[in-house]
């Protein structure tokens, strides 16, 4: 399932940046993350797009899965900085 906020995948694995965008980028991959099982996989695409990769798992449970990274990444403002940045995809 492509993801999208707003070259080549990149596993996604934390990094520290003051860059305020790759930052944010971080936090929601984090987000992601914490959806997915461990069988499964985010990977960033570029930018700010994201393929969350899910094995052997049916429409049914995928658009469920979707719709908790939806939830998640909307429930709680990104903090950068003195920033709060409310996401949604």
């Amino acid at each position: 399932m492509e993801v999208g906020l707003g070259g080549p995948p990149q596993w996604l694995t934390p990094v520290a940046t003051d860059d305020p965008e790759e930052l944010a980028v971080e936090l929601v991959a984090e987000k992601l993350r914490g959806v997915v099982r461990g069988s499964d996989a985010v990977v960033r695409l570029g930018g700010d797009e994201f393929l969350m990769v899910l094995s052997r798992i049916g429409h049914a449970r995928g658009a469920a899965v979707a719709e908790r990274a939806r939830e998640v990444v909307a429930a709680a403002p990104l903090v950068l900085g003195d920033t709060e940045v409310r996401v949604t995809i």
